[in-house]
Order: structure tokens, then sequence, then C-alpha cells
């Protein structure tokens, strides 16, 4: 007797579908982007497979704004992983090519093989685009900055590392990187710790992190502080955590961001860098959109 195994779904889609990541990931050039200025950017964070957030950011600021800043997630817990990547690959790609509006990709904690196994990812390439498609968004997602310096803000996904002293140290970080929970050595630790880690207001400079895991770690405002004055830095903007909204903490020098569908359910919040001036945008399902100007520190400490 023969056993005819399962065939993976084949969706109309095609292997088109990957032709935007595979494009992109040859743009890609290292772990650390390095410090650019931009008049108007935007950031958001945490799409988590959205299609809909996608497209709702892109048609609201994409050729208005100077800049859209990813700070990374955008697949798993749903199912349009592979329509989001392949959209953003697009406009980044177009942008690059002369459009008025530069997308950044920064790398989050979902990044990654291992994460996209148990969250969702994974199986959803296998069964829009055949299984053995997973391999152009491994290397895509290998190969994504894990920080950048716009506006003098740092940016990154999950917060500051015990093995970064320095912008300097982020770029001597192996590259490409798979990113292992597995792996415990102290390149990959490091690396590790910028898409995991998480602040805390307690009044520690690194600290346990119960609820991410072994390996993962809290930082303090004294951490923060002496990171910002050792690197000439205002403050950080990044994502990881899902508050349903923009949230500031340490004084205004750190800002989380949450573009989160799956959290807000109705409307979702990007961050709005203005000519100085930085504000909390809300975008909402019916269409309407208002601001909320952030009172922050402009100046480091």
């Amino acid at each position: 007797m023969t056993l005819q195994t399962e065939r993976p779904l084949q969706t109309a889609l095609g292997y088109e579908s990957t032709r935007p990541v595979a494009e992109a990931t040859r743009l890609l050039r290292g772990p650390f982007l390095g410090r650019m200025e931009f008049k108007n950017v935007i950031f958001a964070s945490d799409i988590h497979s959205s299609l809909s957030v996608t497209k709702e950011i892109l048609d609201r600021f994409y050729g208005k704004a100077d800049a859209i800043v990813f700070l990374g997630d955008y697949v798993d817990r749903g199912m349009q992983g592979v329509e989001v990547l392949e959209l953003l690959c697009s406009k980044m790609l177009e942008g690059e090519r002369g459009g008025r509006t530069k997308i950044i990709m920064l790398r989050g904690n979902h990044e990654s093989e291992e994460m996209n196994k148990k969250y969702g990812f994974t199986r959803e390439a296998g069964e829009k685009l055949g299984y053995g498609s997973y391999g152009v968004y491994g290397r895509f997602f290998s190969r994504l900055p894990f920080a950048a310096v716009v506006n003098n803000w740092f940016c990154v996904h999950g917060g500051l590392s015990m093995g970064i002293a320095k912008l300097d140290d982020i770029s001597l970080l192996p590259w490409p990187n798979v990113l292992s929970i597995y792996d415990r050595g102290v390149a990959n630790q490091t690396a590790m710790q910028l898409v995991w880690n998480d602040p805390t207001e307690d009044p520690v400079y690194f600290g346990e992190n119960p609820k991410r895991g072994t390996g993962v770690f809290t930082f303090g405002k004294t951490a923060l502080a002496d990171f910002l004055s050792r690197n000439g830095l205002i403050g950080v903007i990044r994502g990881h955590e899902s508050p349903g909204g923009i949230k500031t903490q340490m004084d205004g020098r750190l800002i989380t961001v949450s573009t989160t569908w799956y959290v807000t359910g109705e409307s979702v919040s990007v961050l709005e860098f203005d000519n100085g001036r930085m504000y909390e945008v809300e975008l909402c399902k019916g269409g309407d959109m208002y601001e909320v100007e952030l009172q922050l520190r402009k100046n480091p400490p």
C-alpha cells in the first residue's frame, strides 16, 4: 500500500510574492544602520501579520513622510504575514529607487525561524507558497538590522543589551545572524537582548526578566541614562510590548510604540516626529485620525 502524503496548499499568490523580499534582502548591509535625520518620520511596531494595519499606515503616510521606521515583528499571530512582507518590501524597493518615502525595517524577536514555527508564520508560508518557500524569508530576517539612530533617538525592537556599550558595538555583531535561543554564545546572547529585553521602573541596572525567560533581561533608568550619555543620544524608541498605544517612561526618554491590532482591536497608534515635535497618531478603524502631542525631553540628560 502506498501512503499519499498531504501536499501543501497552493494559493493564487505564487512565488512572485517572494520576489520583493528576495530583492529587498540584497539592500541589507549590516546589523546597524547608523545615524540618519528626517524632518518628518513615522514609527510603527508589532504589526503581526495585519495587512489592514500595514495598508492604513502606508495609505496615510507613504509619499508624505520622509521615512517610515518599522521596529520589527511583521509576522506571526495572524495569517497575512506573507502579504505584509510583500507590501513592505515592495515599498522599500520603491523608496530606494527614487520614491519620496524611505522604508526602514528593523528586526524584532519574531524575525526568527524558532518563533515562526511556534507562532504561525512558517505554517502560513508553507500553506500559501509551499514548504520550501520559507528559506527566502529566513534569509531576509537574518539580514535585517537590529538598530538605527533616527534624529538622535536610538531605535530598536526590544531594548538595551548588556553587551552593547557603544553604538559601534552593534556593527561588530555577527551578520547574517540566525538568532537562536539555544545558542549560548556571547555574541548571540548580546544580539538576542536587543530584540528581547524590556525596560523596568525598578531601580536596577540590568535585572532578571521572568516574563520573557532565561537569557532575557530588564534594563533600568540608570542603564538608560548611561547609554544615552555615552552615545550622545536623546532617548530610545522601541516596540516589543503592547500597551495599546504610545507609552512614555523614564522622564520621556524611553518610548514604546504599539501598532498592535490583536490588542487594540478597533484602533492602533503610530509615533510621528514632525519638525522637532513628537505626536501619538491614532489610526481608527472608521477612518478618523487624531494626534496628541507628546511632552518629551528634547535634550540628553
